[in-house]
């Protein structure tokens, strides 16, 4: 089934097992551009959260050789999923002058969402 599919359903009342295996196979497809047309926004990917989400998603927000798409998801689900632990991370992300503009900004956005929220 396509993860993209599954994400506009109601996975809010899906179990966590389900949840993590539909982050990484959305993770999966951004990183081999299999899904990369198709933007879905803060309220869909909020569906998501999940108690090893930061686990999954830290390897790509780090990580320079992940693909860029997959990259800007990670920080665009640690947004909307107000993961705290991923902050550091997502500002060195921002900051890196030698990382991907696109990622950085999603990365940075990220980083400013959170802090306003905790306002």
């Amino acid at each position: 089934m396509d993860p993209v599919v599954l994400l506009r359903s109601d996975v809010a009342s899906a179990d966590t097992k389900d949840k993590i295996a539909l982050v990484g196979a959305l993770l999966e497809a951004a990183e081999n551009e299999e899904w990369i047309a198709d933007w879905l926004g803060l309220q869909v990917y909020s569906k998501l959260n999940h108690n090893t989400l930061v686990q999954q998603l830290a390897p790509f927000v780090a990580d320079k050789t992940r693909g860029m798409f997959a990259r800007r998801i990670a920080a665009e689900i640690a947004h909307a999923c107000e993961i705290r632990d991923l902050q550091d991370a997502l500002a060195q992300v921002a900051l890196d002058p030698k990382d991907d503009m696109t990622v950085r900004v999603n990365a940075a956005y990220a980083v400013y969402a959170r802090r306003a929220l905790a306002i």
